[in-house]
């Protein structure tokens, strides 16, 4: 009977204080993304990454944990780090796809590779999109087909069906300029093939 006694009173204490340390851990969590979320809205960026870091780091299997990667995501996109952006969106889709916001991280990443095509170069030289490599707009086209084909209903679905077809013309505006390109130099058939 003491036996009893004693192992359930040790069962009981061992419950007591997981319960308590799982509680501590809520508000250490909850006051981490609080912080980060206040220095986002502040647009202290890199601060917010740095406390979504954190927490990923400290909790990294909660809710909040799972929300920070994309937060941390969305703040590399407000600095204009598109590869770090797109490199984030890929790793929580990889951890995550049946995650409610995956649409999100695909329309994300989407968006910095639409983002990406534009390039500093060609804002600072006004570059016309057509005469650049078409790889970051065909890459942007991929992910929201991706985006539109596995979440059709989507809140980002319509958003992203216009910019694929901003996006297709551009690719076929980038083709035609190809082409012009070959006539000029009377490469007629490279011109006729890219035509």
């Amino acid at each position: 009977m003491k036996r009893i006694l004693i192992i359930s009173l040790v069962l009981g204490l061992t419950a007591c204080a997981s319960s308590r340390q799982e509680k501590i851990e809520k508000l250490a969590t909850d006051e981490l993304y609080t912080q980060a979320k206040t220095e986002f809205t502040k647009g202290n960026f890199s601060n917010a990454i740095k406390l979504y870091d954190e927490l990923q780091a400290k909790f990294p299997y909660g809710d909040r944990a799972v929300q920070a990667q994309l937060d941390v995501a969305y703040a590399h996109y407000k600095q204009n780090e598109m590869s770090i952006t797109i490199a984030a969106c890929d790793e929580f889709i990889h951890l995550h796809p049946s995650h409610p916001a995956t649409d999100y991280a695909y329309y994300l990443k989407g968006l910095a590779q639409f983002r990406e095509d534009a390039g500093i170069l060609a804002l600072i030289g006004q570059q016309d999109s057509t005469e650049r490599e078409p790889k970051a707009a065909q890459d942007a086209f991929n992910t929201f087909n991706t985006l539109i084909k596995k979440y059709p209903t989507s809140q980002y679905a319509e958003d992203a069906k216009q910019r694929m077809g901003y996006l297709a013309h551009v690719l076929a505006a980038h083709e035609l300029h190809v082409a012009r390109y070959y006539l000029e130099r009377r490469s007629y058939l490279a011109a006729a093939n890219r035509g």
